[in-house]
Formats: C-alpha cells, structure tokens, sequence
C-alpha cells in the first residue's frame, strides 16, 4: 500500500500464517470467504509442529518443547550398559534410528545446540553399539529437562546484516571424516539478532588438516 508492505503471508501445504497491519486483515477476510478454514488461532498456536508465541513486545518465541516431551528413550538393560561396544540388534537399529530423526527434527528447527551431538551419532549408526544408544538416550534426556526457545525481537530493518560462525573438527568421526558446524544471524545495527540457519554435518571432501576443515 502506497509501496510499503502492509502484510505476509506463509503457506505450508494447507497451514497458513498471516500477519500485517489493520488493514490486511481486509485481504485476509476475503481469502477466508472463498477458502474454508478449519481452527483459526492467534498470538499463540502450534504451525508446522513449532510453537509460536507473539509476546506484548511483538518479540516472537519459537519451541518444540511440547513434542520434546513426547521422545521416549530407549530401554537398556544393565547387562546391556556393562557391555558398551555390543553391536546393536536389527530391532535396535531401528529405534535408534527413528530417535535420530527425531533429534535431527528438534535440532534443524528450534535446537541448534544438539546438532553436533546429533550428526555424531547418525555417522555411527551402521555400526552403532550400546555406547550410542547410551548417547541417544543422553541427548533425548537434555531435551526434555532443558526447555528452551529460539527468540525473534523486533529488528531495525534498514540495518540488518548478515553474520556467520562456522567452524569445523578435523578427523574427529569414527572414519576419519571431518565435521563442519556453521550458524548464520540476521543482526541489526542494536545487537538484536535472530538465528535463521545451521548446520552441523560430516563435511563432503576430504580434509587433510584442521585448517582445510
């Protein structure tokens, strides 16, 4: 309007998020005349599988805190724990898996912190032992008793820019690969930031130095 944004708008298959000034909420009853749309909420609701919750400072936090709750650990028996490099069954190859990708869904959307502990693991899982199923289980239990949010303050727009961390561990996978971490921050020129991308993952080339990691 008068070539300033007034409102946006996000679409994740049939999941939509709004928000705007007063008057897109005029553009917005027009859409919901023409699509029917099933629970409409506000403020504070779950989208994608992330909570959303718009503070009085129009700050935004983000968290799967709920859904942390609800990885189980895996059960291991004291036999078990005193034999830590025993290969892992079929059946719990798979439960290790699916813990992983559960993680690794926590840790690509609001947990950025257990991204190296979790591509540590995923690197091992052919030939994974009771040790890493005892690390799964450490990494599910630091989810659910540390709760925590990934927080989006109001920025200055006209002064953001874009900072990088990046680091990497040289030969420290159990083949010899390298690990390479990076997290990139939109900043503005008041020190606020909000965290938009990481990765922590076994790096595609060979290295054969810290510095070439």
């Amino acid at each position: 309007q008068n070539n300033v944004p007034i409102g946006v708008m996000v679409c994740f298959v049939d999941e939509v998020m709004w928000g705007g000034a007063p008057s897109f909420t005029n553009i917005i009853e027009k859409l919901k005349g023409t699509f029917h749309i099933g629970t409409e909420n506000q403020q504070s609701f779950n989208y994608i599988g992330v909570h959303l919750t718009q503070n009085s400072d129009f700050s935004i936090t983000l968290d799967q805190n709920t859904y942390a709750q609800t990885i189980n650990t895996i059960d291991i028996t004291n036999d078990q724990k005193g034999n830590p490099h025993q290969p892992l069954t079929k059946e719990e190859t798979t439960q290790i898996r699916s813990a992983l990708g559960k993680n690794n869904w926590l840790a690509g959307m609001t947990r950025p912190e257990i991204s190296f502990q979790v591509c540590q693991i995923s690197t091992r899982v052919k030939n994974a032992t009771i040790s890493d199923l005892i690390s799964v289980n450490k990494s599910i239990k630091f989810v659910k008793n540390t709760p925590s949010f990934i927080k989006v303050p109001s920025l200055e727009l006209k002064s953001i820019s874009i900072t990088t961390y990046a680091d990497a561990s040289f030969n420290n996978l159990p083949d010899g690969g390298s690990q390479g971490g990076f997290i990139v921050f939109l900043i503005d020129k008041n020190n606020k930031s909000i965290p938009v991308s990481w990765n922590s993952t076994r790096l595609k080339r060979v290295a054969r130095s810290t510095l070439a990691a």
